[in-house]
């Protein structure tokens, strides 16, 4: 519903709905990229699922496609003329909160069955899954 809306498909009265007109309305204020959200909106869902990242590319991945890219489109909204010299930054920062973050949720993960841990550094480890 979310990615349909954003991409200007949008199911019934976008309007009506608080959050929805809210976003529409800053996307096209600060003329912020559709596709990015649209990127982020589909990162997301590994959160719906249990598996672990691949590998650490696989993890660093998902934090740009997130946290890298709200730290970038909230750069636009503040100073759009100097958003890009700021992009590489937000790129690493963007990781360091994401993995700060991990750290700081992995007893909810854990309860959850959920691991942000990549397989290949858990087999570095010697641990698995389930371990």
């Amino acid at each position: 519903w979310w990615r349909d809306l954003i991409e200007g498909n949008p199911h019934g009265d976008s309007q009506s709905h608080p959050v929805a007109s809210a976003l529409l309305e800053t996307i096209e204020r600060y003329r912020l990229p559709r596709p990015v959200l649209s990127d982020m909106i589909e990162a997301r869902i590994f959160d719906l699922y249990d598996d672990p990242f691949e590998d650490r590319n696989a993890l660093e991945g998902y934090a740009g496609e997130t946290a890298s890219a709200l730290i970038q489109l909230a750069s636009l909204v503040l100073s759009p003329e100097e958003a890009a010299a700021s992009a590489e930054a937000a790129g690493h920062a963007g990781v360091a909160q994401a993995m700060a973050g991990m750290l700081l949720l992995m007893p909810l993960h854990r309860r959850r069955g959920q691991v942000y841990i990549p397989a290949d550094m858990l087999s570095a480890a010697g641990l698995d899954r389930e371990t």
